[in-house]
């Protein structure tokens, strides 16, 4: 099933402050004032969903992730109409009706889809239920199966990580294979800005055709409206002395915040061999700097990574 908080962000708060901001429009068409407070106080319970909504996205996958991040952004775009209805003081409200009425139908239809998605996943487990049910009395035999199968995968694969199986991660369906050291972590937070940064060493292309690091990054912002920027710096490190130098420098465009709470999740893929002087033989060292319009919100200092085991990945898909 959806977890309840998912099922909230379109099913409740946003779908509540729609309805307001639709009913407002036709008591103002009748001649009746607006109660702003009301529309104040649903306007910030969507925003306190925000963030429990990027903590989802970032674990999910699949059909899933895509219905939340779909959520978040009609949660976003409601907050927008709110904002469009408060500073029109009643002007242009035929405009902004017809604009609230297709984005309601938008969450009805958001709505609609988590239903089917959340029968699809209770058929799945009872059919789940069934084949656990049949395989009791041989979970004796299937666990010696797998015991052989998994030293014969290890024999033929060796060196060779095969990531067919692997974990697919996000709406790219990034492929990462987890192993010891295969993961940098690290959280950050301030009255501005709450930052989960997920660093995934052992990765592959959704093409299955390119390997290298996959950062993913989850950030909550408040009381930020200008452009945001992530810096990615590369720095060798060399054997003697631990002396590092600049392999590549990148800067990527993050979404500019466009209310009071906002949220994104961003992952971004570094191929191995578009980091210019990488050898099957280097070690690395990555660095991080966030900012807000030109101010440094957030560093990861040169945190030293092996991506050694990463290249000896023989992608045996091609």
């Amino acid at each position: 099933m959806l977890p309840q908080a998912a099922e909230a962000g379109v099913g409740d708060a946003a779908r509540k402050l729609g309805i307001w901001c639709a009913e407002q429009m036709v008591s103002y068409g009748a001649g009746k004032a607006i109660d702003w407070g009301i529309g104040q106080l649903l306007g910030t319970q969507v925003e306190q969903e925000i963030p429990s909504l990027v903590d989802l996205i970032s674990l999910a996958t699949g059909e899933r992730r895509k219905l939340l991040q779909e959520t978040l952004e009609l949660d976003r775009e409601q907050l927008g109409m709110l904002t469009r209805l408060t500073i029109s003081q009643g002007k242009k409200i035929a405009q902004i009706q017809v604009d609230q009425e297709r984005l309601s139908g938008r969450i009805q239809g958001l709505n609609s889809r988590i239903s089917q998605l959340e029968k699809k996943v209770g058929r799945l487990d009872a059919r789940v239920g069934e084949v656990e049910s049949r395989l009791g009395g041989a979970e004796g035999r299937l666990g010696e199966v797998e015991t052989r199968v998994s030293k014969l995968e290890d024999a033929f694969i060796r060196e060779c990580l095969d990531l067919r199986t692997s974990q697919v991660l996000g709406a790219d369906e990034f492929r990462i294979k987890e192993s010891p050291g295969s993961w940098i972590t690290d959280h950050f937070e301030d009255e501005h800005l709450t930052l989960d940064a997920l660093l995934l060493l052992n990765s592959c292309s959704g093409d299955l055709t390119q390997r290298g690091l996959l950062l993913q990054l989850s950030l909550v912002t408040r009381d930020l409206d200008k452009d945001m920027s992530l810096y990615a710096n590369f720095k060798g490190i060399s054997s003697n002395g631990g002396q590092m130098r600049l392999l590549s420098r990148q800067e990527i465009p993050l979404a500019r915040p466009a209310y009071k709470v906002d949220g994104q999740v961003m992952e971004i893929f570094f191929p191995y061999d578009e980091i210019p002087d990488l050898t099957p033989t280097d070690r690395i060292a990555l660095a991080l700097v966030l900012t807000h319009d030109g101010e440094v919100l957030y560093t990861l200092p040169d945190r030293p990574i092996s991506c050694v085991f990463g290249q000896r990945i023989n992608c045996r898909w091609r």
